[in-house]
């Protein structure tokens, strides 16, 4: 969260960063817990509207690919439409 490279190092040596304006997290895994503690995801720095379905899209991406094919998601049921994809699905 606070180490930040530029390659190549020796052509930014000199570099002089933007000043800070994110307020500091108190860790990823300990603001997830705290939004479920209060039940308010707003102390999370991301927003879990956002990261729930980009995650949904993204595991669902590595189904069609280990599938082997293009697939149809019903979101609301949690199911595809091939067997062999599904059993993947139920075991996430």
């Amino acid at each position: 969260y606070t180490r930040r490279v530029l390659f190549p190092e020796s052509r930014y040596r000199d570099f002089e960063p933007p000043k800070s304006w994110i307020p500091a997290s108190i860790g990823h895994f300990a603001e997830w817990f705290e939004g479920i503690r209060t039940g308010n995801p707003t102390v999370c720095s991301c927003s879990f509207a956002y990261t729930g379905p980009l995650t949904e899209t993204v595991l669902l991406g590595a189904v069609a690919y280990r599938a082997g094919k293009m697939l149809t998601w019903n979101s609301e049921l949690l199911q595809v439409n091939d067997s062999f994809a599904q059993t993947l699905v139920d075991e996430i």
